[in-house]
């Protein structure tokens, strides 16, 4: 096209743009004017203002960077259909009680207007919706041409010597070639990404949500390729963390292969610089409100102490989608006024939808297809599983049709959830599991073992269900991917990409469940989902993390069924008590508590209080609580586990032994250190003898007795006559007892578990520990650092491991008089822990103490004050008032208060003579 006629097209397309636009305001004028109008009329009106944008669009592109006869084209055929329009508006308006745009009635109107003159209208607007949205595609065409060019010829010829940017892309779907426009919906949604930035879509489950999200995702890398595109499943907080990593892996992000580093926050900060570009964020399937907000005591969400909502980015230069079946999630995410509502299609959209999917003779069974389509309820996800039957077994629209509404299978009954979201009555909640059922039962007998894998996934977190947790023992590989392949199918799961796990939609499962109610087997598969966990999931160590984090969704799932039958019960057991031990590993103490109470009370019942698995849970129990500092229902677990192993013969030595050694760690952590003495070197002598010195428990029993004798070296060098401590050595003599120990635990720790290995930098923090009670603080502070670093990178910069040697550091740095320096540790210290632990935790109060030292030291004596009183009551209420800690406490909170009180007066005695002078 020559310059000259390149100009008369631009012309000639922003003039018929106008007019076009011209007659859309006629059009909206008339049926804004209606009062009490119809929700058709709404629905016209939607649809001319997404005309009006459209034309918007258009005439933008043409007046910015021209266009061709293509576009012209489109457009004189759509403006033909606007006169068109208004000519049926003007027909219609005779049937108004008056022309005056102020007093048009919707009664009179629809009263002498026929339902055929509606539909009549609607046809056409419809096709005038889809020649337009034609047009601006091609408009995006010519746009996205003339940049190819613009580069091609070296107008920006410089920018060619940059390194070309990678831009993420993550959206896992091909887009689908068959994509039936919801042009009201997509509207409204743009409008929102483009004013708000920002957009929610909610909805039951079917409704087409993802597919409208993954169309937008696709139209605007078409129309801007110039951003990044990313796509989170947001089910789950795991699912949330696992895609973050990915992401941070992918743009290679500095720390991303560290697992200390917080890789939420990485990327949160990556996608808010908006140096890094411009960029589309989809939260998909974001229904658990729970994942972005914590809760309050009472459970209540609480927004402003929400957990992963603080790493969602907003900004400028960003958008965020996010797609839930709880609108909940995106009021509080996004604002009540930045989501739509999606419903089921129209019937204009199903029937297209339907028609794409059926099989080509088919397809043009208009009528028979409208008719499915509304028994379908018009919901897309029940129309594809529909199409895909149809297709699969070669049947004919009108069999199928009949085959839903026979009362040979009848209907199911409504589900137990309430669905009331959708705005529909009860009664027409069923069309979809109706559809359903068809697919069960014709899978049931058919592929029987499909059937039984889509019964066992229905009773499993519908989430990342691992294949390796699917597959029977010693069943054909060949078999078993037969039969997922057979669910694929039918739509009924998901594979996951590059995972080996599998998914299905809430509604699919909801629907199996009940279909297996129905059977009177659901509880039966209950069981048999319980039994595969309790079977399959390990017992909770460093190296068996990752396999437990993969299941352990399910095990919570699995845990929750009330009705599981009395047989399994101890596989409920062993179950709750290798989830706890996880969780343990993980830090999450509360819920591994939980877990393990359950887990006595289960084995109490069935094997008694004297069999050793009870006793083995209730040593694992009292061990969590001492972490939790339930210091009192620890020792007396401990000492109920130890009076029945000492009645119970040879049998159990090593129970009994590990029971000692436990209950002396606890007594440590007590301050009750003669008695731990004893019960630790009972236990190291006894396990040595039993086990051999080099074993883990042995090593774990010495590394208790370590920590033991320090104590008590400190606590004879702490009390008594000063006379009386210089000249004994009895203090001196444990101290080089505790280091040699400490040090020969760190050692074979090392060389058995490695040097990164938790319980080797449990090691090395316990020699720094002694060090410095010994007053070697260059030393301690050197192996303390280490330690404290390979903890960060090994469990994280929260875990209560970290957080102890993070407290030992600030410790250590004091006792140097670096003030300073140790306040600002004390309190990034006692942050953390509050917030893992909680105030009232003891370690919480022994940082304030060490805080409070700080202060002192450097004159802060109203802080010092308030810091001290705080933790001299959390110890009091903790220890006791006899324990070594809160004596130190009470100690110093009292000298501080005198020597307070003391310069108060001077000042007053120094305020007094200036008076009298």
């Amino acid at each position: 096209m020559d310059g000259l006629s390149g100009a008369a097209s631009v012309i000639g397309v922003v003039s018929i743009a106008l007019q076009i636009a011209v007659g859309l305001n006629t059009l909206k004028s008339f049926w804004g004017s209606m009062k009490s109008a119809h929700s058709d009329v709404k629905a016209i009106i939607g649809d001319i203002q997404l005309l009006l944008s459209i034309i918007e669009h258009i005439r933008d592109n043409g007046e910015k960077y021209g266009s061709d006869e293509t576009t012209e084209a489109a457009l004189r055929r759509c403006q033909d259909r606007i006169v068109l329009l208004n000519k049926l508006a003007e027909d219609i308006e005779l049937g108004c009680r008056s022309t005056s745009k102020r007093k048009r009635l919707w009664s009179p109107f629809k009263a002498a207007l026929k339902a055929k003159d509606i539909q009549k209208f609607q046809d056409a607007l419809h096709d005038t919706k889809l020649t337009l949205i034609l047009a601006r595609q091609t408009s995006t065409f010519a746009v996205t041409q003339h940049s190819l060019t613009t580069i091609q010829t070296g107008v920006e010829g410089p920018r060619l010597e940059r390194t070309v940017k990678r831009y993420l892309w993550t959206v896992p779907f091909e887009r689908d070639s068959r994509f039936i426009p919801r042009l009201t919906a997509m509207a409204n949604l743009q409008t929102l990404m483009t004013d708000r930035r920002k957009a929610g879509l909610a909805g039951i489950g079917g409704v087409g949500k993802s597919q409208l999200a993954i169309e937008i995702c696709y139209d605007l890398k078409d129309r801007d390729p110039q951003q990044h595109i990313i796509w989170i499943y947001a089910s789950t907080a795991d699912r949330i963390e696992q895609a973050y990593l990915s992401i941070a892996k992918d743009l290679q992000l500095p720390g991303w292969d560290d697992p200390a580093c917080d890789k939420m926050k990485l990327v949160w900060t990556w996608l808010n610089d908006e140096s890094n570009g411009k960029w589309l964020l989809v939260l998909d399937s974001a229904d658990d409100i729970d994942v972005f907000f914590a809760k309050s005591p009472r459970g209540e969400t609480v927004g402003n102490q929400g957990d992963l909502a603080r790493y969602i980015p907003y900004g400028s230069h960003g958008c965020l989608v996010v797609t839930t079946r709880d609108r909940r999630v995106c009021q509080r995410l996004l604002g009540n006024d930045s989501f739509i509502e999606i419903t089921s299609m129209t019937e204009s959209e199903s029937t297209q939808f339907l028609t794409s999917r059926l099989p080509s003779p088919q397809s043009s069974l208009t009528e028979e297809v409208r008719a499915l389509a509304t028994t379908l309820d018009n919901i897309p996800l029940a129309m594809s599983q529909a199409a895909a039957f149809i297709s699969e077994n070669g049947l004919e629209v009108s069999e199928y049709h009949q085959l839903l509404v026979s009362s040979e299978f009848g209907p199911l009954d409504a589900l137990d959830e309430d669905l009331s979201e959708r705005r529909r009555d009860s009664t027409a909640h069923s069309s979809i599991f109706q559809t359903w059922k068809i697919s069960f039962d014709y899978i049931s007998i058919n592929q029987p073992r499909a059937s039984k894998l889509l019964s066992l996934m229905a009773m499993l977190d519908r989430q990342d269900i691992p294949k390796s947790l699917l597959q029977d023992d010693n069943e054909q590989l060949l078999d078993f991917h037969k039969s997922l392949g057979a669910l694929q199918a039918f739509a009924l799961v998901t594979q996951q990409q590059r995972m080996q796990s599998y998914s299905m939609h809430r509604l699919v499962q909801l629907a199996t469940r009940r279909w297996l109610h129905t059977k009177g087997e659901q509880r039966h598969y209950k069981i048999t989902a319980l039994m595969r966990l309790a079977q399959r999931f390990p017992r909770g160590e460093y190296e068996t993390r990752e396999a437990c984090s993969a299941l352990a969704s399910h095990a919570r799932l699995v845990l929750s069924y009330e009705d599981a039958a009395d047989s399994i019960k101890l596989d409920s057991a062993m179950l709750l008590q290798n989830l706890a031990s996880f969780d343990t590993v993980q830090g999450r103490l509360n819920e591994a508590r939980d877990c393990q109470k359950r887990c006595i009370t289960i084995r109490e019942m069935h094997l008694g209080v004297h069999h050793i698995s009870t006793l083995e849970c209730m040593r694992d129990l009292a061990c969590n609580l001492r972490d939790l500092a339930e210091f009192g229902e620890a020792e007396q677990l401990h000492r109920r586990s130890l009076a029945i192993l000492e009645s119970s013969g040879t049998a159990f030595r090593s129970a009994l032994l590990a029971t000692k050694s436990d209950l002396a760690d606890l007594l440590w952590s007590m301050g009750k250190y003669e008695e731990a003495e004893t019960l630790s070197r009972e236990a190291v002598s006894g396990r040595a003898e039993l086990l051999g010195a080099s074993h883990a428990d042995t090593i774990t029993s010495m590394g208790v007795l370590s920590l033991i004798l320090c104590a008590l070296a400190k606590k004879e060098e702490a009390v008594g006559d000063p006379e009386t401590r210089e000249k004994s050595q009895t203090h001196r003599a444990k101290y080089v007892e505790a280091a040699s120990l400490g040090k020969e635990v760190f050692e074979k720790r090392r060389q058995i578990l490695g040097p990164n290995h938790p319980q080797t930098l449990v090691s090395m923090n316990n020699i720094s520990w002694i060090l410095r009670n010994k007053g070697d603080f260059v030393e301690s502070e050197k192996l303390n650092r280490e330690a404290l670093e390979r903890k960060e990178k090994e469990l994280g910069k929260e875990h209560h491991d970290t957080l102890n040697c993070k407290y030992c550091l600030a410790v250590v740095i004091e006792c140097q008089g670096r003030h300073d320096e140790a306040e600002q540790v004390f309190r990034e210290h006692l942050e953390a822990v509050v917030r893992v632990l909680g105030k009232e935790h003891p370690n919480t109060t022994r940082s304030m103490r060490g805080l409070g030292k700080a202060l002192e030291a450097q004159g802060k004596v109203e802080q010092a004050l308030k810091t001290y009183r705080e933790a001299y009551e959390g110890l009091l209420s903790s220890f006791g008032p006899d324990h070594v800690s809160t004596i130190e406490s009470k100690a110093l909170l009292e000298k501080l208060s005198d020597h307070a009180a003391q310069d108060n007066r001077y000042e007053c005695r120094q305020d007094r003579h200036a008076c009298a002078d």
